[in-house]
């Protein structure tokens, strides 16, 4: 069986190639990206043609790269060549959380991400349904983690706002989260892949639907944050940061300013006091052991 894989130079996509390796699974695997040039080159923004998907072997197309260009990309070789897809069993996609959270946002920026990439899902399973292929797309929240020197863009960016300030501002009723580790949503979407290769009958129930996933835990965003300072300090990457709490009005209130100068900044903190949780726990997909945040490598 083999595997083509979409976004292979993303944190997940290295963290998913890793996985296969070490795994010891039989699959051969062909690593896509239009930045790395290590790999083979495709850019999903403006695809002319190049080779992809030829070998005449039972396939499985991953893929981690921004859904609203692999949705384009479809669209355009359903149109001009739907023979390249003649091999392939089925599709497993990671696409974002965002596509529910942000779609009731105050920001026009997010209820357009919002928008574009709920579009791109829904066209994504209503094409491959005429083309009879399973899919399932995954939908992470608040993915975290580190590999091969990149770092993810969530976590990471919390980090370093950490490190520069000696307090952090906090609502004292803060909203949940459920972050996943780049290595638990590679083993769900191994997981997923292997369902598809095997053939498993169980996985008609995922086949053309979308799933919320989240990590094991689910965490108030103030207790997140003591966490990101009580791992720094263990790595002696942190002197002094000390967290303090207001009333949630009070802290929305002072912070009220930032409307004016950043709408899109002070959404994001609107959404400190959201729960973004309640999603499928990664270990609930895998069966695996239960993992509380934060997992290693975390930075």
């Amino acid at each position: 069986m083999n595997i083509h894989l979409l976004g292979a130079s993303s944190t997940s996509g290295i963290a998913f190639e890793k996985l296969i390796k070490l795994s010891g699974k039989k699959y051969k695997i062909f690593s896509y990206s239009s930045r790395d040039l290590k790999m083979n080159y495709l850019d999903l923004k403006n695809f002319r043609g190049e080779k992809l998907l030829e070998n005449e072997s039972p396939s499985i197309l991953v893929s981690f790269a921004p859904i609203w260009h692999l949705s384009s990309f479809l669209k355009k070789e359903l149109k001009n060549n739907p023979s390249t897809f003649k091999n392939l069993k089925g599709f497993v996609i990671c696409s974002s959380s965002s596509s529910v959270t942000k779609k009731f946002s105050s920001n026009i920026f997010d209820n357009e991400l919002s928008f574009k990439i709920s579009n791109s899902e829904n066209y994504i399973l209503e094409y491959l349904d005429s083309l009879d292929k399973k899919c399932i797309i995954i939908q992470p929240t608040m993915i975290y983690g580190s590999i091969d020197k990149l770092k993810d863009k969530n976590i990471s960016k919390i980090t370093k706002l950490i490190k520069f300030l000696p307090f952090i501002l906090l609502p004292n009723k803060s909203g949940l989260r459920q972050p996943i580790h780049i290595n638990q949503l590679a083993r769900v979407v191994l997981h997923f892949t292997e369902e598809i290769a095997s053939k498993n009958k169980s996985f008609s129930k995922y086949n053309l639907k979308k799933l919320l996933l989240g990590g094991d835990e689910e965490i108030s965003y103030e207790k997140m944050i003591k966490r990101i300072i009580s791992n720094l300090k263990k790595k002696n990457n942190l002197n002094f940061c000390m967290v303090f709490t207001l009333p949630n009005r009070i802290f929305l209130f002072l912070l009220s300013p930032l409307i004016l100068f950043s709408p899109k900044i002070f959404s994001a903190i609107q959404r400190i006091n959201t729960n973004l949780s309640g999603f499928e726990k990664a270990s609930t997909i895998t069966k695996e052991k239960i993992q509380n945040f934060p997992i290693e490598p975390f930075l």
